[in-house]
């Protein structure tokens, strides 16, 4: 994926402030080394530094490529394909709202992700240190804090409440070997949605005062 960002000087020529150089450098390396890795280049000439322009960007060019590429592989391996497609993300450094807009774009892929923070051991010695390299899994980079039940409003804490007894009543069901659910329901997708929706109605429950 590369981008360009639009400069601050009117008469400025964008392609000078462009990552597209380096991209087809990167895919000269990767086909020397690794002939038999497939390199698909993204290119965005809208502004890299807006983060509504990798919006945009990620929706309507890097998503549908990753969509098609599962497809196929869902359509080749069945069930299995998601052991056949993983996503890693390599990042360095650059625009922020380019690398928050793909990162949150992943989320539901779960990425891993290969961080280069040290860049000056290259540009000094010619050479690549794996301790310069940091491997994240998906859940080392996910920011998203736990909360306590007991610390949500009533109606949230009531609602994930519910949704604990449905995913315990489910987890019974699925230990009865003898249920479709368990034979039936789940043999392709394995993809297990549970909700709990919350009506509030403007009437008061007469044994509890409480409104519904």
């Amino acid at each position: 994926v590369s981008g360009e960002g639009v400069p601050r000087s009117e008469g400025a020529d964008s392609e000078q402030n462009s990552t597209e150089s380096s991209a087809y450098m990167i895919e000269e390396w990767i086909k020397l080394h690794y002939p038999y890795v497939e390199v698909i280049k993204l290119h965005s000439k809208s502004n890299l530094f807006r983060y509504d322009e990798n919006i945009a960007f990620v929706k309507k060019r890097l998503l549908p490529k990753l969509e098609t590429i599962r497809d196929y592989k869902a359509i080749q391996l069945g069930e299995k394909w998601p052991d056949a497609f993983k996503i890693t993300v390599s990042i360095a450094s650059g625009s922020p709202a380019r690398i928050t807009a793909i990162q949150a774009s992943l989320r539901n892929y779960k990425p891993e992700f290969l961080h280069i923070w040290q860049r000056k051991t290259f540009w000094e010695k010619s050479m690549i240190c794996l301790d310069d390299i940091e491997f994240l899994s998906s859940n080392d980079v996910d920011t998203l804090a736990a909360e306590r039940v007991s610390s949500l409003d009533g109606n949230l804490e009531l609602c994930v409440k519910q949704l604990i007894k449905l995913k315990n009543k489910y987890k019974a069901t699925l230990l009865s070997q003898n249920h479709d659910m368990h034979s039936f329901w789940h043999r392709k997708s394995k993809k297990v949605v549970l909700s709990v929706l919350l009506v509030e109605k403007d009437e008061i429950d007469p044994k509890t005062g409480q409104k519904l």
